[in-house]
């Protein structure tokens, strides 16, 4: 940013606005994207578009994103994975109370910066691909989209918390609860299947830290946490037994 002197990171998405309402509706995703301001979540500082191709402009966060982590299977104190999620849920917990959904969390979307935060990356910007392509087809990445993401019933906070459970999960194990090579068979996973359970697959995973994967894994909405601050409160009682 050559007024402000700082590093941005750009984003600029396949597709264009030239379908109707689209401009408005990118505006107003935008807007509520860029209107949350917490320390786990990446600002959003612009957004705009250019040759019809929209854009958005936000936080530079030097670090590695949690994929990468779990790619490279780095060995990280439960202490520490489980301050991860808090911190995830905090900032998820905030987006929720301010009505933004995220719709698209995954390890790929969230940032470890150099003193070791988490911050999230992308809220909203799954429903401005959605708009920015004009289709009807399910919002999200599939191993983890919750099961009313991808059956087309109503979606709210708890679908969050199913996508965060599935991303504990991973963190833990470093391994997907939810594999398969093809859409059907991922989506036939979430829908019908459980996950192989968690306790005895990672070391330092109690029972009390595989009840609260679990909970928000589950596949009807309603057994889920109330909210993802009830989920972030159940997890910080558990951390405070590592520390």
């Amino acid at each position: 940013d050559p007024v402000l002197g700082r590093m941005v990171a750009i984003k600029v998405f396949a597709g264009d606005l030239d379908v109707p309402d689209a401009r408005e509706r990118f505006s107003r995703e935008a807007r509520a994207a860029a209107a949350l301001n917490h320390p786990n979540i990446v600002t959003v500082y612009d957004f705009g578009e250019y040759g019809s191709q929209p854009y958005i402009v936000m936080e530079y966060v030097p670090g590695e994103t949690m994929a990468n982590v779990i790619r490279r299977k780095v060995p990280v104190p439960i202490a520490d994975k489980l301050r991860w999620m808090q911190e995830l849920c905090a900032g998820a917990g905030y987006a929720h109370q301010m009505s933004v959904i995220h719709r698209d969390i995954k390890p790929a979307n969230l940032m470890i910066d150099r003193s070791g935060r988490l911050k999230i990356l992308d809220f909203g910007i799954a429903r401005m691909l959605g708009i920015a392509s004009n289709t009807s087809v399910m919002i999200g990445t599939p191993g983890y989209m919750a099961p009313e993401q991808i059956t087309g019933d109503p979606v709210d906070h708890r679908s969050d918390q199913f996508s965060i459970g599935v991303v504990f999960y991973e963190l833990l194990a470093y391994t997907e609860p939810f594999p398969g090579d093809t859409l059907p068979a991922i989506t036939h996973r979430i829908l019908n299947e459980h996950p192989k359970p968690l306790l005895g697959m990672a070391a330092d995973v109690t029972p009390e830290v595989a009840a609260i994967v679990d909970q928000a894994m589950k596949k009807n909405i309603a057994e889920r946490f109330a909210d993802t601050d009830a989920m972030r409160s159940a997890i910080a009682r558990v951390r405070r037994q590592f520390n």
